[in-house]
């Protein structure tokens, strides 16, 4: 379930699902496009491992748990 960042914002430090607002100008024209990324939140910034986003974050939701497959 995603959560918003206005309610609730992730245990720090603890990787999650992000929900992203990315923003850019084409022929004149605001686009705004989403995407999905893990990330982790630290210190009032979303740290992906890309680096720090600069997007922004509008909602996120736990990881889901990995397989459980026998190696």
């Amino acid at each position: 379930m995603w959560i918003s960042v206005k309610d609730r914002l992730p245990e720090y430090g603890k990787d999650v699902l992000v929900s992203i607002n990315s923003y850019s100008l084409y022929d004149n024209k605001e686009l705004v496009e989403r995407f999905i990324d893990v990330t982790k939140y630290l210190s009032g910034c979303w740290l992906s491992t890309f680096g720090s986003s600069e997007e922004r974050v509008t909602h996120w939701q736990e990881l889901p748990a990995l397989p459980e497959d026998k190696i």
